[in-house]
């Protein structure tokens, strides 16, 4: 797993999960329930600033954000 993954998995578990719940990296942020539409949103900011990108509407799709390990694969795609 990438540094920026592990980024995204405690910003995750901290901000989003309130610690409830630990997510790891193959888990389906989705469709499991751990992770909401509104809450998909304050991810794609939070990857944006870590990356130092703009994520175009055109990326966002379930497919890019299902799971941190997706995540971490569109960035890899994009120098992100």
């Amino acid at each position: 797993m990438t540094e920026t993954g592990n980024k995204i998995i405690a910003y995750i578990n901290t901000e989003l999960l309130d610690g409830d719940v630990a997510v790891g990296r193959d888990d389906d942020l989705l469709a499991s329930g751990l992770v909401d539409s509104f809450a998909i949103m304050w991810l794609v900011s939070f990857v944006e600033g870590e990356a130092g990108i703009k994520i175009p509407p055109a990326d966002l799709v379930i497919e890019n954000f299902r799971t941190v390990a997706a995540i971490e694969a569109y960035l890899e795609r994009t120098d992100g």
